[in-house]
């Protein structure tokens, strides 16, 4: 129906529901800033930091400084990765105040424009250079194979002024590109919390032909959540049904923010990514990302729930008889069924029981790819999460996690022994 902005800043957005009453939503401002300046460094921190409070650190990577003749360059804003998905950032800040609606106008044009270049320039030059290394948000250095990644320009653009209505940057002629404040940058944020979610929206909007107004573009998300509420589930491949799987239609956009109706629920998820992020790890960091990125596809407005499930299977786990076995499954597909995702609870974590839980999921998998005709030479990924109860130190739990793209583990003989050998206990 209408938005308006209230003095502190809050855009309150308006709409009328179907059973005829007004509903509102409230946009909070952009976030202050750190150091209280609004000059381009401090800006373009604040919209990295966003982007790594409410997402994965280890997916949001800084920009890469090198020497240049006597002085140095920056190479973009940022860069955001999540899979085959990505973004590259050039942040826009206005540094002096009581610039006049034309000459804000103004200036906003004509940085989107410049930042919109900028942005592809990074993409060009550097992030499909298979040699680059840029270091994420929690200090690691990750090699990005760029070539193989979908990239969009992206321009957050801050005035220390309320933006003019009515300014709309300029049709981009070089492809796919999204311009947007930093305000509704962070509202993204807040509102989906996960960066492959985001990653996936801005490659959404991108493909849009007409440039959306400067600071709307919490409305078209909320218009946007609006359709998916009612747009009919997308058909399923014919081999899922045979998998005796429950569907789940989910709104890829959620109404509310991601958690909200149960924040606990919600952070045990985000736990259990942050475990993974945060443990040691024998391999590239580009693959601890890559897979990172596979869990994070979670729908966000599943996350909860899973959370909680995972949380009382752990209890009755940690409440089983020393020499018991207990084991409980949640096996996912994704993406219409190119992924795989298995998230287990188990009573104990030995080296006896881990063996167990390996064979299981490569059981698992084999009858994904049997399945679902997967032939080779690339398969689909499947990842497995795995929990244990640990009743001593600091922590509830341990998290392991066992990824494959291989192709599958046993012959006949074998497959045919394991299955009997895990059919459900019912």
């Amino acid at each position: 129906m209408a938005t308006y902005l209230n003095e502190d800043g809050t855009l309150v957005y308006l709409r009328l529901s179907e059973g005829g009453s007004v509903v509102g939503r409230e946009i909070a401002p952009a976030r202050d800033l750190l150091d209280f300046n609004q000059d381009g460094a401090a800006v373009e921190e604040a919209v990295r930091a966003a982007a790594g409070s409410w997402g994965l650190r280890d997916l949001v990577l800084r920009p890469k400084v090198f020497a240049k003749g006597s002085g140095i360059r920056e190479l973009g804003d940022g860069t955001i990765i999540a899979g085959r998905r990505g973004i590259s950032l050039q942040v826009k800040a206005r540094a002096v105040t009581g610039d006049t609606p034309a000459k804000a106008t103004k200036w906003i044009l004509k940085n989107a424009e410049h930042g919109l270049r900028q942005a592809r320039g990074t993409i060009r030059t550097a992030l499909k250079n298979p040699a680059v290394e840029l270091t994420n948000l929690r200090g690691r250095p990750v090699r990005i194979r760029g070539s193989s990644v979908s990239w969009i320009p992206v321009v957050v653009i801050d005035h220390p002024n309320t933006p003019p209505t009515g300014v709309i940057p300029p049709t981009d002629r070089q492809g796919p590109s999204v311009v947007l404040t930093r305000r509704d940058w962070e509202f993204l944020w807040d509102q989906l919390r996960s960066a492959t979610a985001i990653v996936d929206y801005i490659h959404r909007v991108a493909q849009e032909e007409e440039p959306l107004e400067l600071g709307s573009e919490s409305n078209r998300y909320l218009d946007l959540a609006d359709k998916d509420a009612e747009a009919p589930p997308r058909k399923l491949p014919d081999w899922i049904p045979e998998t005796e799987a429950v569907r789940t239609s989910l709104p890829r956009l959620p109404h509310g923010r991601a958690g909200s109706t149960d924040p606990f629920g919600h952070s045990i998820f985000q736990q259990i990514l942050e475990d993974i992020a945060d443990t040691d790890f024998t391999g590239a960091e580009s693959d601890r990302i890559m897979l990172l990125s596979h869990i994070d596809r979670i729908p966000v407005a599943a996350r909860a729930e899973l959370g909680r499930l995972l949380l009382r299977r752990l209890t009755r786990c940690a409440e089983a008889a020393p020499s018991a076995h207990r084991m409980d499954h949640r096996v996912v597909y994704l993406d219409h069924g190119a992924l795989q995702l298995t998230f287990t609870t188990m009573s104990q974590l030995t080296d006896f029981h881990l063996d167990i839980y390996r064979t299981w999921l490569a059981l698992r998998r084999q009858d994904f790819l049997m399945k679902s005709g997967a032939l080779g030479p690339t398969y689909p990924w499947t990842v497995g999460v795995l929990l244990t109860p640990r009743p001593d130190g600091p922590r509830p739990w341990d998290t392991t996690m066992i990824s494959t793209n291989g192709p599958p583990a046993y012959d006949s003989i074998d497959y045919a022994r394991y299955t009997e050998l895990f059919k459900p206990n019912l």
